[in-house]
Formats: C-alpha cells, sequence, structure tokens
C-alpha cells in the first residue's frame, strides 16, 4: 500500500493595475488622482483549478481613513472607489482561498490631490449711495466630499487688514454667501469675497464700490398759512422736514435768511422764529448742507397783510373798495342835507304864517263880501309860500266856474273863504278863525290829516335816488 498527502497550494496575485473612465493609467512613482474622483482598481488571483472559484480578495485603500475597505470573489478582482481625504493613501490586497491559505500581500501607493473650491465672479464695479442697502451674493463649488464644509468670506475694505495677517483682502469681516451691508460715508472700497475649503485652498473675487453721496434736500414747513398773515402775526418755520440719509441727517446745518430781519444770516437753527409781522411781503430762504459740504436751498413767500380796522369807515373801505365807499358817503350827505332843507324849510314858512293871522286876528271883524271894500287893508304876508294879498280896490270881475277842489280843513263859513286866506291856510289854521271870528258858525268838522305832513311825505318819496 502507497500512502499519498495531498497539501494545499496557496493562492498567488499578479500587479495592481488602476484605470481612470475605462484607460489604465501607468505607474510612475505611484498614482495621483483628485479628490472624490471615481477610479478603478483591478488584480488577477491565481490557485488550483478546484480553489479558483472559490478565492477572496480582499482590498484596503487606505491606511489614513477607516471604512476603505472591499471584498471579491473569484480569480478577477476589479472594484470602483474614490477618495475624499487628500494625502498619500496606501493600498493593500491579498487573496485567501477555502482552506484560509492566503496569498503574499500586494501593495501600491495613491496620491490623492485636494481640488480647490470655485466661486463666481461678481461684477467688476457696483456704485450705491450713503446708507443705502448693497446686497451680493456668489456662487460657490467644490467636490462632493468638501462642498458642505466650506467657508465663505467677505473682506470689506482692502486698506484694513482685520486679522493682522499680512493679507490685504483675506479678512473675514462678514461670513456667508450673501453680503448685505450699508456705508455711511462716501468713497471708494475694494470688496473681496473668498471660499475656503477643509484643506485650506480659496478662491475669491472682488468688485470696486463707489458710495455716493446724497445731497440733502431742503423743505420749509409751517403749521400757518404762509400767504394769509397779519400784522402782527408769529411765526415759526421749520426745517424738520428737510431730506437726507439716515448718518447725514443729524449732521445737517442751517442757515436762514429773510428780509422780513435784518442781516445776512438770521438763524442756524432748525427753527426759524418770526414775531410782530409787519404788513408787506418777504422772502424767506433755507440752506442744508450735509458733512460733504453738499448743499440744498429752498425760498418761500410771505404776505403780511395790515390789521383789520375798528371803526365803521375802515371796514367799508375793506370790504367795499375805497371809490365805492366815498360814492356812498357823498350821496348819504347829499340826501341828509336835502332832508333838512326841507324840514327847516317847511317849519320857517309856517312860522311867519302865524304871525301873520295873529297880526290879521287883532283887527276888527271884517264882512265877507265883495260888494264894498274893506274898512283897511289887512297887513302884508311875508313873501314866499303864502299867495300874494288881492288888491281889495278893485272890482270883482267875475270868473269862469272852476271844479272846486276836494275841501280840506274845516267847513267854510257862509261868507266864503277870509279874503287873502288859500284853501292850505284854511286847512291849517281855519279852527282857529272860526273860533276869533264865528262863535256862532255851526261846529266843525272833525279835520283830516294836516296837509303839510302829507306834502313833506310826498315830496320825501320823490327824492328817487
Amino acid at each position: 500500500n502507497a500512502s499519498i498527502e495531498a497539501t494545499n497550494i496557496a493562492p498567488t496575485l499578479d500587479t495592481i493595475a488602476l484605470f481612470r473612465n475605462g484607460t489604465e493609467i501607468p505607474v510612475i512613482d505611484g498614482w495621483i488622482v483628485d479628490e472624490d474622483e471615481p477610479i478603478g482598481l483591478l488584480v488577477q488571483a491565481d490557485d488550483t483549478p478546484n480553489d479558483l472559484s472559490s478565492l477572496a480578495v480582499l482590498w484596503d485603500l487606505s491606511d489614513l481613513a477607516d471604512g476603505l475597505e472591499q471584498g471579491t470573489v473569484g480569480p478577477v478582482s476589479s472594484i470602483e472607489t474614490s477618495w475624499s481625504m487628500s494625502g498619500t493613501h496606501r493600498v493593500t490586497v491579498q487573496a485567501i482561498d477555502d482552506d484560509g491559505v492566503a496569498s503574499g500581500t500586494l501593495e501600491a501607493d495613491v496620491v490623492v490631490r485636494n481640488v480647490a473650491p470655485t466661486i463666481e465672479s461678481l461684477d467688476p464695479t457696483v456704485a450705491i449711495y450713503e446708507d443705502e442697502l448693497l446686497k451680493l451674493s456668489v456662487v460657490v463649488d467644490d467636490t462632493a466630499s468638501d462642498v458642505l464644509n466650506l467657508t465663505t468670506c467677505w473682506d470689506l475694505d482692502a486698506r484694513i487688514d482685520t486679522d493682522n495677517d499680512g493679507g490685504a483682502t483675506n479678512d473675514c469681516d462678514v461670513e456667508g454667501v450673501t453680503l448685505e451691508q450699508i456705508w455711511p460715508e462716501a468713497g471708494t472700497r475694494l470688496i473681496t469675497a473668498f471660499v475656503v475649503d477643509d484643506d485650506g485652498a480659496t478662491a475669491s473675487t472682488n468688485t470696486s464700490l463707489t458710495i455716493v453721496n446724497l445731497r440733502p434736500t431742503a423743505v420749509i414747513s409751517s403749521v400757518s398759512n404762509l400767504s394769509n398773515l397779519v400784522e402782527g402775526d408769529w411765526l415759526n418755520l421749520t426745517a424738520g422736514d428737510s431730506l437726507d440719509t439716515e448718518s447725514d441727517l443729524i449732521s445737517l446745518t442751517y442757515v436762514w435768511d429773510t428780509d422780513a430781519l435784518p442781516g445776512a444770516i438770521d438763524s442756524t437753527l432748525p427753527i426759524l422764529q418770526l414775531e410782530g409781522l409787519e404788513p408787506g411781503t418777504y422772502s424767506v430762504n433755507l440752506t442744508v448742507t450735509d458733512d460733504d459740504g453738499a448743499s440744498h436751498s429752498m425760498s418761500v413767500q410771505l404776505v403780511v397783510a395790515e390789521a383789520p380796522a375798528n371803526n365803521l369807515v375802515a371796514r367799508a373801505v375793506e370790504e367795499l373798495g375805497m371809490t365805492t365807499t366815498i360814492i356812498i358817503g357823498v350821496l348819504g350827505v347829499v340826501i341828509l342835507g336835502l332832508v333838512s332843507m326841507l324840514v327847516l324849510g317847511r317849519r320857517g314858512g309856517a312860522e311867519e304864517l302865524i304871525e301873520t293871522k295873529s297880526s290879521m286876528w287883532d283887527q276888527a271883524p271884517v264882512a265877507a263880501t265883495f260888494d264894498a271894500p274893506p274898512a283897511a287893508p289887512l297887513p302884508a304876508p311875508a313873501p314866499a309860500p303864502m299867495a300874494p294879498m288881492p288888491d281889495m280896490n278893485a272890482q270883482p270881475v267875475a270868473a269862469a266856474p272852476v271844479p272846486a277842489p276836494a275841501q280840506a280843513g274845516p267847513p267854510l263859513p257862509a261868507s266864503g273863504l277870509p279874503p287873502g286866506w288859500t284853501m292850505e291856510q284854511w286847512a291849517f289854521y281855519g279852527d282857529k278863525w272860526l273860533e276869533t271870528n264865528a262863535p256862532a258858525a255851526a261846529a266843525p268838522q272833525p279835520a283830516p290829516q294836516p296837509a303839510a305832513s302829507a306834502d313833506l311825505s310826498n315830496l320825501l318819496d320823490g327824492l328817487d335816488l
């Protein structure tokens, strides 16, 4: 009998091959790849025919990071991998058969290079006003493993090295992909945006920012109506509604000038007070100036009327005008004069008539007949408005009959109207004559309203002015 001992043969491995995009990359002082770059690795194992199909091939892809192990079964082992950490990674591979016998270990170094981040460019120039909000944004990118760990910063002024590292544009004054900032002072700034990955690689872009001073706007305000002022009024004018950027408003300077006050500069305060205004038209000028020397002016006009008069004539002149007031005054004087003349003239005639009739009544009674002349003539009455005395020596002449006018006053005596009398006189003084010369005469009838008053009323009614 013969005894045969069968021994296991250990598997073997061929060289490692590296592929990029399906193309094998030759080994020249190691392989060089980028972070997160997809890479293919391949190795060929060998063993006895009955062990080939069950060979296990184990990969350890890095000695710098954990968790980068892979494995395959079969004589040909091909894997896909990438490295997220930059540096030189030692790759090892080993084959093990079903009896647990391992091949020798193959090693290869893979250099993983860091990929710098990227940042989109800003517009080369930007201009804003003082205190105007500037909003800028950038888009940054990097490899998949670094993009979530990027840091984006803004350096707001290249003239100032905030971190004192000697770099003019790498100060992280504001962090984030979006910048929202205002500047209170005019000038020019170099704004830089930059991004940093976990390996310290950076990318940056910048823009030249021009900050423009906004000129102020002068505004004069008042609660009073500037065109409806009256003599003696007090007036407050304010510059509080003047316009400028927020940071300049607190430093505005004010200059007031008005011809209502003496001098070229009447006030440098925000409020101008005018007291006891005189009648006239005045101009008021306001000039406001900001801290950059920019200025603006505004002017208004004041109209101050004379104070209203307290007497009737002055008020009439104010309401109706001088010409109309004079005409009305003249007409009033004329009317008063006419009325006074009429009243005084009528009163004087009545007094003369009373004196004349008193002298007549002192004489002996005269028969009222025209057949013989009277014993003595009556005294001549005063001229106007009585009728002249008739010639008592003349023989009466028959006159044509005239319609008798409506009688006024007491009834005439049987002898007729006394010689030298008129019906107007009889209407006024007939009663007295009857009492003196004809006591036996019939009682007189009630006399109507005296004709003098009626005549005066008619005269006044006829003054159609």
